[in-house]
């Protein structure tokens, strides 16, 4: 079973008005997932009656970080739907970090905040807003279990290796060092 996940902000320029339409669209392709959406915002209320009509898809309000993680953990693809804006430059890589500790594969919109520096892992697809929904539809295709299970360990390695407080401290006092020198 695919499980997609998003969570976070349930607001309209985040981009999640998108994701159900993603579900129905792989559904015409007969390829069954299941989306789960988690969180609070004005599209919570559109987004749970999507949810009513359509049985691949789950919403949940906003939970503790304890429940939230039962949920990632249970997921297959952590989703990036945010478009290309500032604001998601800072924000979205905190998200990235969080689908990636849970060993999660990555789609998303290609922008900064989706990135990773260098070249991209090969468990994280980035593409053009245009091209959300049928890359997506593409990239989800050619994915077997497989190839998820290797993924998803990757994904996990890169955090372990990556994403932990050593680093981010490192990088800090890399910088502090660099302004005393000044």
């Amino acid at each position: 079973d695919l499980t997609l996940v998003y969570h976070g902000r349930l607001d309209k320029h985040r981009g999640v008005l998108a994701l159900p339409m993603l579900v129905k669209k792989l559904a015409l392709r007969k390829i069954e997932v299941k989306l789960k959406i988690i969180g609070q915002g004005d599209c919570y209320q559109q987004l749970t009656q999507m949810a009513d009509e359509d049985s691949a898809i789950e919403v949940y309000p906003q939970m503790s970080q304890t429940a939230l993680s039962e949920h990632l953990k249970s997921a297959t693809i952590g989703l990036l739907p945010m478009p290309n804006h500032k604001m998601w430059a800072i924000a979205s890589p905190l998200k990235r970090g969080e689908y990636c500790a849970s060993g999660l594969l990555i789609f998303g919109i290609d922008h900064d905040g989706h990135r990773f520096a260098g070249r991209q892992p090969s468990w994280i697809k980035l593409v053009p807003q245009h091209d959300f929904h049928e890359a997506a539809i593409d990239w989800i295709n050619k994915l077997d279990a497989e190839s998820i299970a290797e993924l998803s360990t990757k994904s996990r390695q890169y955090a372990e290796d990556n994403l932990g407080w050593n680093n981010t401290i490192m990088a800090l006092r890399k910088a502090i060092h660099s302004l005393r020198r000044v």
